[in-house]
């Protein structure tokens, strides 16, 4: 799933920009703010896998 989800260049886009800003905080040893863009991160993911998964439901509706 990981895999397709990349098919959308805005959430991959999106996804290495954060990455980044997660490593800028490990080496500034900001742990606060680290753990805060984190959960931000992952519930972001969840939400992008939810609308990915919803498109499929969609677009095989739309061929069947």
């Amino acid at each position: 799933m990981r895999t397709r989800a990349q098919d959308f260049d805005n959430v991959v886009n999106n996804s290495l920009k954060t990455h980044a800003r997660l490593h800028g905080l490990i080496e500034s040893g900001d742990v606060e703010q680290f753990c805060k863009l984190l959960r931000l991160h992952i519930d972001n993911t969840e939400n992008d896998y939810l609308k990915w998964m919803t498109s499929q439901k969609e677009e095989a509706a739309e061929i069947s």
